[in-house]
């Protein structure tokens, strides 16, 4: 596990109507995460450098071009911004020139291939990972198609499989098979009609029932479909290290 680095966790609860913090755009006072640092590295020579540094106790990291500043912290940074199409394409935004991954920092990580596990953590707190020796996300151009297979772990079911191959929509960029589905599910993913797994949705609180409009791993438990996660997180681990 401290081969992987962690580039996508979902779930700010500390935010009221916040969903997920997947390749968004970040906006976010880092004054506020002071107490949250891990470590600081002053010679981090590029963004993709730091990201590999960020290990099993990371959640978030910042990466300063001109002073080549590094942060990780042990919190993810929040905020309460829409998932847009140029949310997700830029690869850093800059903030005081603080900069975040997107969705073609992915792409570079995973170009040459790379392993994905995928960790849950249910409303009442039962765990699961869904772990692919397969992943890879395409460039711009390719619309960020996925890539996913190899699939192993102990949760109930293989919620990516249904999205292996499709492109990523937003709201205003709709590349599923339906009418936009990231508007209908309330995110961004790589959607088909429209998905076996949310984990952009809203972070809604389980109570019970199906919530389609939600960070949600269908068939999670049994006898249920759309189930909410309190928690998730993405780790990635490429090839040859």
């Amino acid at each position: 596990m401290d081969a992987y680095i962690i580039l996508l966790y979902f779930a700010c609860p500390a935010r009221a109507l916040l969903t997920s913090s997947f390749t968004r755009v970040f906006h976010v006072p880092l004054s506020d995460y002071v107490d949250n640092v891990l470590a600081v590295d002053k010679s981090s020579s590029s963004p993709i450098e730091c990201a590999t540094t960020c290990d099993v106790n990371c959640y978030s990291f910042t990466h300063d071009e001109e002073t080549r500043e590094c942060k990780t912290y042990s919190k993810e940074l929040c905020t309460d911004v829409g998932v847009n199409q140029s949310s997700v394409i830029q690869t850093f935004v800059r903030k005081r020139k603080d900069h975040i991954h997107g969705l073609d920092m992915i792409h570079l990580l995973t170009r040459q291939g790379s392993s994905l596990r995928i960790e849950l953590v249910s409303w009442y707190n039962d765990t699961a990972y869904a772990q692919y020796s397969f992943f890879m996300i395409a460039d711009e151009s390719s619309k960020y198609r996925l890539s996913v297979s190899g699939f192993s772990g102990n949760v109930s079911y293989d919620a990516m499989a249904y999205h292996n191959g499709f492109k990523f929509s937003t709201y205003d960029n709709d590349n599923s098979n339906m009418v936009n589905c990231a508007s209908w599910a309330v995110g961004g993913w790589w959607y088909k009609g429209c998905y076996d797994s949310n984990l952009n949705g809203p972070y809604r609180a389980d109570t019970g029932l199906d919530i389609y409009k939600s960070m949600a791993w269908i068939r999670f438990y049994a006898g249920r479909e759309y189930v909410p996660m309190m928690k998730t997180r993405m780790l990635v681990k490429m090839s040859g290290v």
